[in-house]
């Protein structure tokens, strides 16, 4: 569904020049996801997620297409390889929903780059990268495949004795939690039938409490029923979750569901994106307000990527506070 359709009869301030955001960086959004937009609130967290923004096209110094350097930790087909023990498998460059915060939102949605190459060469890498203990399916968003290419591909890493963990990064159970079927939860969940196989973590993404419904979190206990751990990652937004008490909410109504906590990750650098950007100054004093307001059990670790860190870096360290 086009955000632009969804919103052409609303009497919205601030439209002009989104068309030509949406020419730069396509818009898409499901129905689901739609229905969540608060349409009488300008500033309805859900529409900032997802509704093309004209400051996506202001140039700001140092946010760049790829923040993460993905292309040149990319050794083989649909691999990117940063840290010597795991790996990012890209099983499609296509998502469900544009989040116009995406790191990735210049890469995406289209073939080429990282997302070129067969999967038969992606996975002869795997098997020979002996070190490697856990591929992470990435993409887009590794949901978008099918239930049958998902399954094979779950089998064929299961396979391959030095992975232990395989780990599946989806927004579906909050943008489209109908994706969700028994049968894909039963497809994630065959390692678990295969003597000595990875175990599979599912890594969601929810970035604010409205985003917690009955449809998502019923997706995500479906997926726990079948043996999968299901955690949460979410994106330090301004103007989405930049309030102590908003990420504090998040991060209860999550532990209640027994969704558990990963990472809170201070927003990369990707070119479009810097309206949605914090001070990491002023990021760690919002994580530590919202600290003192839920139980350490259901806190995330607020984390920065660091380029040519070994893996991600909490913030404290980051800004040398510990």
């Amino acid at each position: 569904m086009s955000v632009l359709s969804m919103l052409q009869n609303e009497a919205l301030s601030g439209m002009a020049g989104i068309g030509d955001v949406a020419a730069r960086y396509p818009e898409l959004i499901t129905p689901y996801y739609a229905s969540l937009i608060d349409r009488d609130d300008p500033d309805c967290p859900i529409r900032r997620q997802c509704v093309p923004d004209v400051r996506e096209l202001d140039e700001m110094p140092g946010y760049v297409d790829d923040p993460l350097s993905d292309k040149a930790h990319h050794p083989a087909p649909r691999i990117t390889h940063r840290y010597p023990d795991r790996l990012l498998l890209h099983v499609t460059p296509n998502c469900a929903v544009r989040c116009r915060f995406c790191f990735r939102k210049s890469l995406t949605g289209a073939s080429g780059g990282i997302f070129d190459g067969s999967m038969d060469a992606a996975l002869s890498y795997v098997a020979e990268a002996s070190g490697v203990r856990e591929v992470i399916l990435s993409g887009g968003d590794p949901l978008m495949a099918s239930d049958d290419e998902l399954g094979h591909l779950v089998y064929r890493l299961s396979r391959i004795a030095h992975i232990g963990r395989l780990r599946v990064h989806t927004r579906m159970p909050v943008v489209q939690p109908s994706r969700i079927t028994g049968r894909l939860a039963e497809v994630l969940a065959a390692p678990r039938k295969i003597a000595g196989a990875a175990s599979v973590r599912v890594v969601t993404h929810f970035n604010h409490p409205r985003e917690v419904t009955g449809e998502s979190v019923a997706a995500c206990e479906m997926l726990m029923r079948s043996g999968a751990r299901v955690l949460n990652q979410s994106v330090l937004l301004r103007g989405v979750n930049d309030n102590p008490h908003t990420l504090a909410e998040l991060f209860a109504s999550l532990h209640r569901r027994g969704i558990g906590p990963y990472y809170l990750h201070h927003p990369d650098p990707a070119r479009g994106t810097a309206h949605f950007s914090l001070d990491p100054a002023e990021g760690l004093a919002l994580f530590d307000a919202a600290r003192r307001l839920v139980p350490a059990n259901s806190l995330p670790r607020y984390v920065i990527d660091v380029p040519g860190a070994p893996s991600k870096t909490p913030v404290e360290c980051y800004l040398g506070r510990k």
